[in-house]
């Protein structure tokens, strides 16, 4: 499918996740983006998502934030943790389409509007899968399966967020849950494996660098490097 099919395709699908606040209408709406798989399949993904027309790139980031509204909204309403792993890509996606919308389509350097929109439902996100009361195993996926799988993908993704945003005063707000309840540690690893908690060691390394904080600087600093 060429670019002008792909746009229209894109814009007819905006139009329906657009303009009603119901949640059933939403869910409905979701449902509509598994019909335009095959078009979304022809549009890059993952680091290639940077090479997207620049035309396309309004469409495609509205679609993207609708898709995870509609997600997030099933987090509540759905049993174990399967939702999770499309939010897992979903939140990804979604990141790097609104820092690409603030640098070409923002109002100046300082603006990040489209971030702090995502930023929102992150933190929505981070909300609902921290206070999921299903207990947290190993990690596992399925009708049984805890949402805190998805707490450090979706702390990790806050943290480059605040400090993209100069709002690290923030961190401390997502970092004690994760300390409080364990969810940092390897013998449990979440969805993204070892990798996303030694990105959160680095991340919190760096805050503690911000907070003059040296001894602890080094000590998470370490563990991200060294694994």
């Amino acid at each position: 499918m060429d670019v002008k099919g792909v746009t229209g395709m894109v814009e007819g699908l905006k139009a329906r996740s657009e303009g009603d606040d119901d949640v059933g209408a939403k869910i409905t709406a979701a449902a509509a983006w598994e019909m335009c798989k095959e078009c979304i399949q022809t549009l890059p993904t993952g680091a290639k998502i940077l090479n997207l027309p620049l035309s396309l790139l309004p469409s495609i980031h509205a679609l993207s934030l609708s898709k995870l509204r509609h997600l997030t909204a099933l987090l509540s309403r759905t049993r174990g943790n399967l939702v999770c792993v499309p939010l897992y890509s979903s939140l990804s996606t979604t990141y790097t389409l609104s820092v690409l919308m603030d640098t070409h389509y923002g109002k100046g350097k300082t603006d990040h509007s489209k971030l702090e929109e995502a930023v929102t439902v992150m933190q929505d996100v981070f909300s609902k899968s921290l206070n999921d009361r299903t207990e947290y195993g190993k990690g596992e996926i399925g009708e049984g399966g805890s949402k805190k799988v998805l707490v450090l993908r979706t702390v990790n993704l806050l943290f480059k967020s605040y400090f993209r945003l100069n709002t690290l005063r923030l961190c401390k707000n997502i970092s004690r849950p994760v300390t409080a309840r364990n969810l940092h540690n390897p013998s449990n690893p979440p969805l993204g494996g070892t990798g996303e908690i030694l990105t959160y060691f680095y991340y919190t390394g760096r805050v503690a660098m911000f907070e003059d904080n040296l001894i602890e600087a080094e000590e998470y600093l370490n563990k991200a490097y060294l694994g």
